[in-house]
């Protein structure tokens, strides 16, 4: 299973025309299926995060222009933290800041 987000203009529902080199970003699923699960999205510039809620949360960062996926985290310690393997620094809230 993958989780799948689609950039579209707001305008027009169709392909975002900044995004044609990939208009469908792909997270593959962590552990197993879950029945419900909860998406919150950020957008700031040319990155997006997607933070998957579900029996295990996963949040994911992307150049959404290129298409280009910047890192993926799982929590660590503390459920508000999640540890990354880029210079991202997540929190809960998905504000995004770059070191």
């Amino acid at each position: 299973m993958q989780h799948r987000l689609h950039l579209r203009s707001l305008s027009t529902g169709d392909i975002h025309p900044l995004a044609l080199m990939k208009p469908i970003l792909e997270l593959p699923h962590l552990g197993s299926p879950s029945r419900h699960y909860s998406y919150t999205i950020q957008v700031s510039g040319n990155i997006v995060a997607l933070m998957v809620l579900a029996a295990r949360t996963q949040i994911a960062v992307w150049d959404w222009k290129s298409g280009t996926l910047l890192c993926v985290s799982f929590p660590v310690i503390h459920p508000r933290t999640h540890q990354t393997k880029c210079n991202y620094s997540i929190l809960a809230t998905l504000e995004i800041w770059r070191f």
